[in-house]
Formats: structure tokens, C-alpha cells, sequence
């Protein structure tokens, strides 16, 4: 049987628990994985659990996480091949605070991020400063049968039993909305694996790497002249007709059929560019009327043709545009756009655009995981976020003024982060939401829906999580 493993360096804590005369200090402490805290806050946790306890449906993914105290070096395992461990490691946000992020799977090979606040050095073993809690990060399918972690040091042994309650609700395999994180620019390492294991289903970069790990949505970038809506000409013309064929060819190549796969016209085109975008989409449909085009449109707080107006949508919509993925500020903003758009019958997907995304104590609350419940709220039948990992730039940097776009690490391997998994969580909660829709009284599902989205801490959301769990028809 596989074990993950992480080692745990000397920890000091405040009251002992005598579990075993070999420790003085031993404390398991259950928290919500998207706790709202500080490394400094979790520090003040003192209750000790003698096991560990989650609930989900079938076909589900069940996350826990908690903190381990011990007075000594120590190894954790669990007895679970499915499951993962991973250490969390605490990085510092914008505000100066060390807040739970990075999930480590085994030490970097990074050259110490110096932002981690609680590692010395990432070597072999782990090292963490005394006095800082270890915060690890267990998920395990459900059901799953009962397992232990245990805790070694020398000849001692403790294990902690984990109890997985399974309740009689089977979520659908596929994921029932589409999901896109951006991939700005090539990484050079394929990632498709790990991002179709997190819920992302549409991908933009590595088309056929993402086909063969199950994506079911491929976006072509439009010709470069169209994409960046260069004024028409016929040098222009000659080089987008070359890069449409190249994308006719990868369309047949890789066998998609229509609804697996769309053009990406041109990205938030503001109104004041629209005649040049619509010269080109007519230029395209000219070319190949079975091209299907997708199209994002730009949502600010800036001028007004930075934004798209009701009269801007009716134009786009008598173009016949195949599938619209609206900033979903759209849906409440009052313009009547998301109006126009829901009367076209076409496809609609909403997304975000969220920089600093690690390191954000919050993003168990944030657009990560409530844009999924705010689909259900507007009848969207998919959700983005920009951007997944923007290579022009280093995620692992320490600067106050960083600005790039990242939910995970890159160590070579992908290196996840709450953030990613919070998204992650929210496509799951989203196929809970889409089972009981067919069960459950509107009206309920209503308010479960809007206490989700009104919660303030990763409590309050896996509270509504349960009561959507506990749900019998």
C-alpha cells in the first residue's frame, strides 16, 4: 500500500495532550481547509481531536485539513492509495500576513521561496521554524473506507483514525458546466493532467496534449490580424487566410466535432472597436461558415467604451456569434446586456479576472469557489477565471506589488495552492447543486445558493455544503 509522506520538524506548542510519554506536546486540531486565518491566528488553536471526520456524496472529493503539533521530529502517512497528503506552506500576502497556500507534496526544487514564513530551508527533510503550527492538507475520494494517519517518531506511533460519512447522492462523473482558466502564454510543461483533475474542461493552449487528458472544449485563437483586430488590408488578409487553414487542419487532425471546439475571435473587444472585430468575424464566415466563434466581452470601471452597451450585444448577436463568455459583472450591472445575451440562445459562460490569487487567506470565499454557485444564480453554463499560470513572470516572488496572474506554482510539476483547490472545490459543489436542482424545492435550493454566496469564512460555505449534502427528497 502507498503512503504519501511529508516530514514535520520540531514544533513547540502550549498544552500538552498525553497521548504517549514520548511527546510531551501532541495536538491534532481539525480546520476548514479555507479557514480565513493567519499563521499567527491558527497558532492560537489549542482543542485536540482525537479523529478526523468528513462527509460527501458518491463520486465525490473530500477534503480536510488540520494542524499537528508535536515536540519532536516527526513522519505522517495515511493509509488511503487514493488520497493525497500535501504540508501547506504559509506565504506572505499583500497585508505582511503568513497565510496558509502553497500544498507540498514533497520539498521543492525551487531555490527557497523566500516567502515562505514558516520554512528555514526546502530541503530534505522539512524544516519548520519552532513555535509555528504545521498545517497539513488531506483530500480522499468518497466514499473511502475508514483510514489512519499516523504520526511517527522513533519507536512511537499514534494513529489517527478518519472517518469519510458517505450520504446517498451519486454527483455526474462530467462536469456539467464548462471551466476555463486562461493559459496566457506556452509554459513548456503539460499540465492538462492536473488541470482536467481539478475540473477544467476547456483549454486554449496544447490542444492535443489537453484532448488525450479529457478536455472537452478546445479554443482556437483567431488568426493574428483578426485576434488583435488589425486594420484590413491585403497583407493582413493573406496572413490570417494562412492561420485559419493552419487552424482547419488542427481541427480535422485532432477529429472534433462541432460543439467540442470554437475560434476565439478577438479578447474584450471595447465597443469602440467593434466595426473593426465584426469586419473581421464577416471575413471568417466568408472563408468557412462552420468555424463556430467564440467571443469574451470586457466589463470596467473606466470610460464607457471600455464596456459593452445593449445596442454593442444586438450587433454581435445579428452576426450570429456561437458562444459569448461575458465578465459576469453583466449579469447585475443594470445594462441590459445579459438581458440581450440570454435572449440569443447562444451558450453563456461568465468569468473573473483575479490577480495575486495565491496567498489570499480569503480565496475559499472568493470568485473561486462562489462563481459557481453565482452560474446557478444566472443560468450560466459555464465559468472562467484569468488566468491559471502566466509564465512572464516568477509566482514565486516576494513583492508587494506583484501582480500577476497565478493559482498555482510551478516546480517543474504543478505545485497546487488553496486557491486552485478552492476552484476545485466549487466545480464539485456546482455538480451537487446541478443533482439536487431535479430534487430539491426551488425556493430551498434558492436559499442554499444565496447563503453561499453571502458567506464570509470557509466555515459559513462548508456549513451550506452540509445542508445541501443532508438534503433527503
Amino acid at each position: 500500500m502507498s503512503h504519501v509522506r511529508n516530514k514535520i520538524l520540531p514544533l513547540f506548542a502550549g498544552r500538552a495532550t498525553a497521548l504517549a510519554k514520548e511527546f510531551r506536546v501532541f495536538t491534532v486540531t481539525q480546520i476548514d481547509p479555507w479557514i480565513c486565518a493567519s499563521l499567527e491566528e491558527l497558532g492560537q488553536f489549542r482543542r485536540s481531536d482525537d479523529r478526523l471526520k468528513g462527509l460527501g456524496a458518491r463520486n465525490d472529493i473530500v477534503t480536510l485539513a488540520f494542524l499537528l503539533r508535536t515536540d519532536r521530529a516527526c513522519r505522517a502517512t495515511m493509509s488511503c492509495p487514493r488520497g493525497e497528503l500535501c504540508i501547506v506552506g504559509f506565504g506572505r500576502s499583500r497585508t505582511g500576513e503568513a497565510v496558509p497556500d502553497a500544498l507540498f507534496r514533497q520539498p521543492p526544487k525551487v531555490d527557497a521561496p523566500k516567502f515562505f514564513a514558516n520554512w528555514a530551508h526546502l530541503k530534505q527533510p522539512m524544516e519548520l521554524e519552532p513555535g509555528m503550527p504545521a498545517m497539513l492538507w488531506l483530500t480522499a475520494p468518497s466514499p473511502s473506507p475508514k483510514f489512519d494517519l499516523t504520526i511517527e517518531s522513533g519507536g512511537t506511533r499514534i494513529r489517527v483514525p478518519v472517518e469519510i460519512e458517505t450520504v446517498p447522492i451519486d454527483l455526474p462523473k462530467e462536469n456539467p458546466l464548462k471551466c476555463f482558466l486562461w493559459q496566457p502564454a506556452p509554459t513548456g510543461v503539460d499540465w492538462a493532467p492536473a488541470y482536467v483533475k481539478t475540473g477544467v474542461n476547456v483549454f486554449n493552449r496544447g490542444h492535443a496534449a489537453a484532448k488525450k487528458a479529457g478536455a472537452q472544449f478546445l479554443l482556437f485563437n483567431a488568426p493574428d490580424p483578426v485576434f488583435m483586430r488589425e486594420a484590413m488590408s491585403g497583407a493582413s488578409e493573406a496572413k490570417a487566410q494562412e492561420q485559419l487553414k493552419n487552424i482547419e487542419d488542427q481541427v480535422r487532425d485532432l477529429k472534433l466535432r462541432q460543439g467540442q471546439y470554437a475560434v476565439y475571435l478577438t479578447d474584450e473587444p471595447p465597443e469602440i472597436d467593434l466595426d473593426r472585430a465584426i469586419e473581421w468575424l464577416r471575413w471568417m464566415r466568408r472563408r468557412s461558415t462552420t468555424l463556430p466563434i467564440y467571443l469574451t466581452l470586457p466589463w470596467g470601471p473606466g470610460p464607457v467604451n471600455t464596456k459593452m452597451s445593449a445596442a454593442g450585444v444586438r450587433r454581435l448577436i445579428s452576426e450570429q456569434v456561437d458562444f459569448y463568455q461575458p465578465y459576469w459583472h453583466y449579469c447585475w450591472d443594470g445594462s441590459g446586456c445579459w438581458t440581450e445575451l440570454k435572449r440569443s440562445g447562444k451558450p453563456l459562460w461568465i468569468y473573473e479576472i483575479i490577480s495575486n490569487a495565491t496567498r489570499q487567506k480569503n480565496c475559499g470565499v472568493s470568485w473561486l469557489r462562489k462563481g459557481f454557485y453565482r452560474a446557478y444564480e444566472y443560468g450560466a453554463q459555464g465559468v472562467g477565471v484569468y488566468a491559471a499560470y502566466d509564465p512572464r513572470g516568477n509566482a514565486w516572488e516576494d513583492a508587494p506589488d506583484r501582480t500577476g496572474y497565478w493559482l498555482h506554482y510551478s516546480d517543474g510539476d504543478l505545485v497546487s495552492s488553496r486557491a486552485l483547490e478552492a476552484f476545485r472545490q466549487g466545480v464539485q459543489d456546482f455538480k451537487l447543486i446541478s443533482v439536487l436542482k431535479g430534487r430539491a424545492p426551488k425556493r430551498w435550493l434558492d436559499e442554499q445558493v444565496n447563503a453561499a454566496i453571502a458567506a464570509k469564512t470557509g466555515e459559513e460555505m462548508a456549513k451550506v455544503r452540509e445542508t445541501l449534502l443532508r438534503f433527503r427528497s
